[in-house]
Order: C-alpha cells, then sequence, then structure tokens
C-alpha cells in the first residue's frame, strides 16, 4: 500500500437550514493510477446530479482523523484490507478496499464522477455529522 504523510482534514458543515452535504468529485485515470478526488459542499435543496454508492463495509482500522489504529484493532492488522483515496495529490483517507475497489472501475478515464459515498462523504470522525 502506498504511503502518505498527512491525512485529509475535513472542514465542517456550515450550519444552515439548507441541510448542506458532501458530494465526491472522483478524478478521472486509469484503472491502475491512484484514486484522487475532491469533495463539494451543496445545500440538499438544490444539489447537482450525482450518484449514490452502496457498498459493503469492511472494518477500517484507522481513525481518519488521526491515522491511528482504533482500539479494537492490534498492530499486526494495521494494512489489512484498507486502501488510500487522496485530495489533491497529497492528502488522504483510508478507506476500505471494498470501496478502494468500487471506485477505480466506477471513475471514468476522461472526465470527472460525481458521486455520494457515506465512508467518504461523512466526516467518520464527527459523530454529530
Amino acid at each position: 500500500m502506498e504511503q502518505s504523510s498527512e491525512f485529509y482534514a475535513y472542514d465542517d458543515l456550515p450550519a444552515s437550514n439548507f441541510l448542506p452535504f458532501r458530494i465526491l468529485i472522483l478524478q478521472p485515470g486509469d484503472y491502475d493510477e491512484k484514486l484522487q478526488c475532491s469533495l463539494q459542499t451543496c445545500p440538499l435543496h438544490s444539489p447537482p446530479l450525482y450518484e449514490a454508492l452502496s457498498y459493503t463495509w469492511r472494518p477500517c482500522k484507522y481513525d481518519n482523523k488521526a491515522g491511528t489504529p482504533t482500539a479494537s484493532q492490534g498492530a499486526s492488522d494495521l494494512t489489512t484490507g484498507t486502501q488510500q483515496v487522496y485530495f489533491n495529490d497529497s492528502k488522504h483517507v483510508i478507506i476500505g478496499s471494498n470501496l478502494h475497489n468500487a471506485l477505480k472501475r466506477l471513475r471514468y478515464t476522461s472526465h470527472t464522477r460525481v458521486l455520494w459515498v457515506d465512508q467518504i462523504c461523512i466526516n467518520q470522525s464527527d459523530l454529530a455529522e
């Protein structure tokens, strides 16, 4: 698994009556290239066109904010079943291998794809979110 030194820091969703949420902009690429993306905040009442991705979660062994093992995981399990998705070619979040494989297969080679993916679009380190 490729290693990156910085974890992505989520911006707080603005407090609003328009119920903001994030969508994933998946950058184009070939299957063997690393996943590149960005997040966009949108109001629920007028979102852009997007596709929702449903998949099976596998236990994620990292806290995406701190990049440390979760309390229930042993040190020997740190890389089992996890991959990285990159934001602006440097910062990343850890995702399950099922999601990683789905995104690699779903991305286009010539243009972006707009998705809602819970494991990425929701800040998993923020219980209130």
